[in-house]
């Protein structure tokens, strides 16, 4: 998806069936230039961290 707010970036995101009860999930960032990268670095990590509860929070409803 592509990020309408700023900072701009797009997101790939990929789920992929590992067996019955299982989903691999890659999360790819995906920036303009290696500087805007690098100025948002210190950050993502725990905000995709957030942003991960909150799925796990809401695929866990799904699922009752």
């Amino acid at each position: 998806w592509k990020r309408i707010s700023k900072p701009l970036f797009n997101i790939l995101a990929r789920f992929e069936s590992m067996d019955e009860v299982s989903t691999r999930n890659t999360f790819n960032m995906i920036f303009s230039s290696a500087a805007e990268c690098a100025k948002l670095r210190p950050y993502v990590i725990d905000k995709n961290e957030e942003n991960f509860d909150r799925l796990e929070k809401e695929l866990l409803a799904m699922s009752l």
